[in-house]
């Protein structure tokens, strides 16, 4: 394999029409495949408290899932041409973190020069990938789990797709690399859950405009459900906080939905924090940071 440099290291409703009729085909994908469309609203409603800019009905928002600094998966937002969502989501994602993102500690393991040469979703929900011989480039065992976890995380934010099926170069890709990082079969979140921090804030996304009620939406697997969110101003005064209990916990990733109302202080840099109690000894863990721009 050729080398290469790896780069440095909430979703949104969008309705997807399927490319094609039956399920993911024997064949490889062509070039020409087309990818998967969006029919669904180009923006957050107003009521979410979040806001992602200025929206043209032929652009939509979506999530791109990189690296942080603490070796899991971080969500950021972009913004594609519709109706085209699905290729555009991945050929964002590959084009890696922006100079905001990369600053912030924000980065991507799938190699540099990886291209995107086909999509297509199934009628049965699982969305086949073919990808460029680049994406099996370098790294070890955890650089090789976690692009193959920034792929399917960011494919399956889109409802109708509930797994991933990969190829490179036209053919199934079932092993990745020497490590033998196995994606046999419809690649599914829960299968690369291990990737996701402990609370996974898929709503607001690093750096989005939001105002009060800001609606927090993601995933979590903390002791006993319950972690804690806070709304945090740029002098580091609290704004808001809440604390959340997701639908299952302790071992078990489960979903979670929360409303801050916050005090409209004015408008700046601010960032939104979850953190849960050490089953251990109490003290207190940061399982994610969100940088925002806070709206009046």
């Amino acid at each position: 394999m050729r080398s290469t440099i790896i780069g440095p290291v909430l979703v949104c409703a969008l309705t997807l029409v399927a490319c094609s009729p039956a399920a993911p085909p024997a064949g490889p994908p062509a070039e020409t495949t087309p990818a998967a469309e969006a029919t669904g609203p180009a923006g957050f409603p107003a009521e979410t408290g979040t806001s992602t800019g200025d929206f043209h009905p032929k652009n939509a928002p979506v999530v791109v899932y990189l690296v942080g600094t603490d070796e899991k998966l971080a969500p950021a937002r972009r913004t594609v041409e519709a109706p085209a969502v699905a290729k555009g989501a991945m050929e964002a994602l590959l084009a890696g973190p922006n100079a905001a993102e990369r600053a912030a500690g924000l980065g991507t393991l799938v190699p540099a020069g990886t291209r995107l040469l086909g999509v297509k979703v199934g009628s049965d929900g699982v969305a086949v990938i073919d990808l460029s011989e680049e994406f099996d480039d370098g790294g070890g065992t955890l650089s090789m789990t976690l692009r193959a976890a920034q792929l399917v995380y960011t494919f399956t934010q889109f409802p109708n797709v509930q797994g991933v099926r990969f190829r490179m170069e036209g053919k199934p890709l079932d092993v990745l690399g020497g490590e033998g990082i196995i994606l046999e079969g419809a690649q599914t979140r829960a299968m690369w859950a291990e990737s996701a921090p402990a609370v996974l804030i898929e709503r607001p996304a690093f750096g989005d405009r939001v105002s009060s009620p800001l609606t927090v939406t993601g995933s979590a697997n903390v002791f006993e459900a319950v972690f804690r969110l806070e709304v945090v101003g740029p002098d580091g005064k609290v704004l808001a906080a809440k604390v959340v209990q997701a639908s299952s916990g302790t071992g078990t990733r489960g979903t979670f939905s929360a409303t801050l109302p916050f005090e409209r202080w004015g408008s700046g840099t601010g960032k939104l924090v979850a953190s849960f109690a050490s089953p251990k000894d109490g003290t207190k863990v940061i399982a994610a940071t969100v940088p925002l721009t806070l709206a009046e």
